[in-house]
C-alpha cells in the first residue's frame, strides 16, 4: 500500500490560506474587488496583505483575540462602550477598525471604509413598550450586514436542516 504524505501545508492561519488561495484561483487579483468575510477568516495581517500585495480591499467582523488589534479592542468590557450605539474607532495603515455596541459588542475591520457613521433602526423597549429608534452605526457594520446577508441566511438554513 502506498501512502502519499500531504506536503501542501498552509503557512500561518488556515483562514488566511483559504482566502489567498481563493483569490489566486479566481484570477481577480488587482481588479478592484472587495471581499466581505466573517470572523473565522478576518485578521489585520490578512487584510493588510490583501491590500498591499493583491490590490484587494476587505471588510469583516473580527474575533477579539486576533493578533494585531489594539489592546483596548481585546477587552471583554472596553472603556467607553456602555450603551447601544456607542462606538470606538482605530486606524493602522490602511486598516480601519471599529467596536460598536448593538445588543452585544461587534468588532469589525476594513480596508474599504473610513470612520463614517450612519443610523440604523432598532426596536427598543421604553416604559414596557417596544418602539423603533434610530441608533448610530458605523458604515463598516452597515455594509458588512448588507453584503454578508446571503451567507448568513445560508448558514441559518443549514442549521435548520442539518442531519
Amino acid at each position: 500500500m502506498f501512502i502519499q504524505e500531504k506536503t501542501d501545508r498552509p503557512q500561518g492561519q488556515l483562514g488566511e490560506h483559504v482566502v489567498k488561495k481563493m483569490y489566486r484561483g479566481a484570477d481577480i487579483v488587482g481588479q478592484g474587488y472587495h471581499v466581505y468575510v466573517d470572523n473565522f477568516f478576518s485578521s489585520p495581517k490578512l487584510f493588510q496583505d490583501l491590500f498591499d500585495n493583491y490590490q484587494i480591499a476587505a471588510c469583516g467582523t473580527v474575533r477579539k483575540n486576533r493578533s494585531g488589534l489594539p489592546a483596548d479592542f481585546m477587552l471583554k468590557h472596553p472603556v467607553g462602550i456602555d450603551n447601544r450605539g456607542d462606538m470606538k474607532f482605530f486606524q493602522r495603515k490602511s486598516i480601519s477598525g471599529v467596536l460598536w455596541k448593538d445588543k452585544k459588542i461587534v468588532t469589525a475591520i476594513s480596508t474599504i471604509h473610513d470612520h463614517s457613521r450612519f443610523e440604523v433602526q432598532r426596536l427598543v423597549q421604553i416604559d414596557g413598550q417596544f418602539d423603533k429608534a434610530d441608533i448610530p452605526c458605523p458604515k463598516i457594520i452597515v455594509d458588512y450586514t448588507k453584503y454578508m446577508g446571503g451567507v448568513d441566511k445560508a448558514d441559518q438554513y443549514i442549521q435548520y436542516y442539518c442531519f
